[in-house]
């Protein structure tokens, strides 16, 4: 499972991934949050890449989106559900057996908590 971070940060990723015949999750919330950071002008080229091979791959059933859960939250994660990095983490919750990977430090933090197996992009 990949967070935006490391979508952002290497384009590449999801194409090394499924070269290696990784199973990809993307989390519904890492869309939304490409979507509220395209008009940013230093990311738009790495978005755009994104999106065509997010839209690509998921014609192909290479890469599943994923809706939320936040039934599965515990009590304070779920009081601050408007929280992105805490819907990503209800999808990856849900995901047995998932690796979750994201260069985020706090939220590789809250996954291990959870007991949620998370990776830096650098371990992959």
């Amino acid at each position: 499972m990949l967070d935006t971070n490391v979508l952002i940060d290497d384009v590449d990723v999801i194409d090394r991934l499924i070269e290696n015949k990784n199973k990809i999750i993307i989390p519904y919330e890492v869309i939304e949050e490409l979507d509220n950071l395209k008009r940013k002008k230093d990311l738009q080229f790495n978005i755009n890449q994104i999106h065509k091979k997010l839209d690509k791959y998921t014609k192909n059933s290479l890469i599943e989106v994923k809706l939320a859960n936040i039934n599965n939250l515990p009590h304070e994660l779920s009081k601050s559900v408007n929280k992105g990095d805490n819907i990503i983490l209800s999808v990856a919750l849900e995901e047995k057996g998932c690796i979750f990977i994201t260069s985020d430090k706090n939220l590789r933090l809250k996954a291990r908590v959870l007991g949620i197996e998370v990776k830096d992009i650098n371990e992959i």
